[in-house]
């Protein structure tokens, strides 16, 4: 009956040792506009394990008022993070780890992390007549951000 017990314990060790070792990333920051160092309400903020294409696991937070962040991806060896809102474009990360448009992140968390977006200006522009001239009207949307700030610090 002894044995049988040893051979059991030898084979729940076994068994434990080819365990997958898991990790958890975390990630915790803010959003601003990288402009106006102002912060970004309303960022959807996207966690991806590291997967090419087409990644297996993600998650996704909003940023609060003042642009904080924090996200999980459990049980994953690293991650990457990607950034959407309607008008603005990812621009850069406080940390060296800009690949493209997205950001990758080691397991464990990290924390204190800047990410920039600026604001895609663009204008939806309606001519007046059929046949457009130098003398026409253009009419165009408003921006989706502020211009009462002076982008070169002051106001």
């Amino acid at each position: 009956m002894r044995a049988i017990g040893i051979i059991l314990l030898g084979w729940l060790l076994v068994l434990g040792s080819c365990k997958k070792d898991k990790y958890t990333t975390r990630v915790e920051g803010r959003v601003i506009n990288v402009g106006t160092q102002l912060p970004i309400e309303g960022v959807k903020v996207v966690i991806a394990n590291e997967v090419s294409f087409s990644p297996s696991h993600t998650d996704t937070t909003v940023t609060d008022a003042n642009g904080n962040f924090s996200i999980e991806l459990p049980n994953e060896n690293g991650a990457w993070i990607h950034l959407r809102k309607i008008g603005w474009t990812f621009h850069s990360s406080s940390l060296n780890n800009v690949v493209g448009y997205q950001t990758s992140y080691p397991a464990g968390t990290t924390s204190g992390v800047k990410l920039e977006m600026y604001s895609k200006a663009w204008f939806g522009g309606v001519f007046l007549s059929t046949s457009p001239s130098i003398n026409d009207s253009l009419y165009y949307m408003s921006l989706p951000y502020s211009t009462s700030v002076d982008y070169l610090g002051g106001e």
